[in-house]
């Protein structure tokens, strides 16, 4: 049974996907059967069967766990499904566009919600003038969530303490402004004193986000498609309007380059190339009349400036936000902790549609969420640089070295390897289990039994080309989002020094990833920053970890066999 009290729900949609599926026609599944006799052949040679991939001890018992993770625990083979299932229904070619009305449907089946139709009512007729703008913006804010969110906590003592300690509990850093005055404060640590550590998951179990992820769909993006019909006389000309409402301030942006400093409730830019500078923006603050945040940016090179602001940037807390950037810009983010599409309590989603961007947040940001749905659509184009590295060097340069050792057509021995490790390597993600199957094929082409039985476990140590690539790029990518300018001779350098790190990196899954710190202080980036890396290195680790230990191992065979070869030219 699914315990609804808690949701931890990232939603990652990456753009190297298959062709587009048309409707009706069946999906391609996951795992073809010759791959799945490969992988039941190399889990034999290391006297094992798929029920011992099966993770049965659950550590997941407690509050508020998904019965979705858990079962895909049960039976990892499921993994790559679900998130294949996820991404072809997410790409703009299965729905016709991406959007975060996409991503709230597919959220609610992670959380075996009901699919619900909901009959849209016509949208207003479209503002003539920034007054009427200003006017309907302040309406779409002041739709009443309050009773939804009132069924948090026993009482308004219990609500309040919630408020005050959920971030700091979700994000495991006190770093958060207290939104009560300093008695009210001091009442609620007095209160939150002696209760169970269980207090917060307790007084959070009357929050339906069945109800709450309406509410969202209801306000959110009925707003997005109320405001792309709005024409140009709808914005100002000169500058930017701003008023003050029991909401907060919104504001309406000029066609133009528009600079926007401190907090606002919401925000409507029709293009130009803005600035948003130090505030709380596109975000949902959680005290009443707070609950709704909304900005968006129809166009432009945007920059989303607040490195030290926390709960920003699409962000809500016992609310609901939206930070929509459109116009396929480049657009460049940068905020604090539990920022950039973070979600407690509520939905948080921040939808940029394309275009060359940089995100870089502190702890709990881009996509987390605890208690609610949290939505960062991006990350992309960085997956597809490491995989496209990968691919270069296993199709193009492993077959000039061969053939420059063989002097003959490298390429039946490349796909040999890669058929017949590379596939195995994918699945299990680990070189080291993978050494098995490679010496079954070394032997199999007739390879010297006293080099390859040298070889294949040093080269499993050791020959750990997909792991330079990873750290590699992952250490440009954090220099890029930090803002430093890599000249070639420091690239050069960097590519050697991750080529001897990742000699020292260990053949097991992830194995990479806890090297990019080290690369990281080539160009003096803080630890916490490169921890931030290595954290997107998990998140889109089921693709490039398992592409990465597939060039890695079928490597190993492959400079074995060429040396084989080379010396013994007969040998097959």
């Amino acid at each position: 049974m699914l315990l609804r009290t808690l949701v931890a729900a990232l939603l990652f949609v990456p753009f190297l996907q298959p062709a587009s599926v048309r409707a009706g026609d069946e999906a391609p599944p996951t795992y073809t059967a010759a791959e799945l006799e490969a992988l039941d052949r190399a889990l034999d040679a290391a006297n094992l069967t798929r029920e011992d991939l099966r993770f049965d001890k659950d550590l997941a018992q407690g509050h508020a766990c998904l019965e979705r993770v858990r079962a895909l625990l049960r039976d990892p083979l499921e993994i790559a499904p679900t998130i294949d299932g996820l991404a072809r229904r997410l790409r703009p070619g299965a729905t016709g566009s991406l959007s975060p009305g996409v991503a709230l449907l597919e959220a609610r089946e992670l959380l075996d919600l009901p699919a619900v139709e909901r009959d849209r009512a016509a949208p207003p007729p479209p503002p003539t003038s920034p007054e009427a703008a200003l006017t309907r913006l302040t309406e779409l804010l002041s739709d009443d969530l309050e009773p939804l969110f009132a069924a948090v906590g026993d009482d308004d003592t219990a609500r309040h303490a919630v408020r005050r300690y959920l971030p700091e509990q979700m994000a495991w850093h006190e770093v958060f402004t207290s939104p009560f005055d300093g008695k009210t404060d001091a009442a609620l640590k007095a209160w939150r004193e002696g209760k169970p550590e269980s207090w917060l998951h307790d007084q959070m179990a009357g929050l339906d986000l069945d109800r709450v992820l309406l509410a969202a769909d209801a306000v959110l993006l009925d707003a997005l498609e109320e405001v792309l019909t709005w024409p140009a006389a709808a914005y100002p000309l000169d500058a930017p309007v701003v008023i003050d409402t029991p909401h907060g301030r919104i504001g309406l942006g000029t066609p133009d380059d528009d600079t926007w400093t401190g907090d606002f409730a919401a925000i409507v830019e029709p293009g130009g190339n803005d600035h948003y500078v130090g505030g709380r923006v596109g975000a949902a603050h959680g005290m009443p009349g707070q609950r709704i945040g909304l900005l968006i940016d129809r166009g432009g090179d945007d920059v989303y400036d607040a490195p030290g602001v926390n709960l920003t940037l699409g962000s809500a807390v016992l609310g609901i936000a939206l930070l929509a950037d459109l116009g396929h810009g480049n657009d460049r983010y940068s905020a604090g902790h539990a920022s950039l599409g973070a979600a407690m309590g509520g939905v948080g989603i921040l939808f940029d549609d394309g275009g060359s961007d940089v995100y870089e947040g502190k702890s709990y940001t881009q996509g987390a969420a605890g208690f609610g749905l949290g939505a960062l659509l991006g990350y992309g184009r960085l997956l597809l640089v490491i995989v496209g590295s990968m691919l270069f060097v296993a199709f193009v340069m492993n077959p000039l070295l061969v053939f420059w050792k063989i002097r003959r057509n490298p390429f039946p021995l490349v796909f040999t390897c890669l058929r017949e490790s590379a596939v195995t390597a994918f699945f299990t993600r680990s070189s080291a289990a993978n050494i098995p199957v490679n010496l079954e094929l070394c032997r199999r082409l007739e390879l010297h039994e006293d080099t390859y039985s040298i070889s294949i476990p040093l080269g499993a140590t050791i020959n750990m080309a997909g792991a330079a690539i990873t750290i590699a790029v992952m250490s440009l990518a954090a220099a890029h989002t930090v803002g430093i300018a890599v000249d070639l001779p420091t690239a050069l350098l960097l590519s050697v020094v991750s080529a001897l790190g990742a000699c020292g990196a260990s053949g097991v899954a992830g194995g990479s990833l806890l090297l990019i710190p080290m690369a990281c202080n080539l160009f003096g980036i803080p630890t916490d920053v490169a921890m931030q890396v290595v954290a997107i290195g998990f998140i889109i680790g089921v693709v490039q970890d398992s592409v990465e230990t597939a060039l890695n191992s079928s490597t190993d065979v492959l400079f074995t066999a060429a040396a084989c070869q080379a010396v013994a030219p007969s040998a097959a």
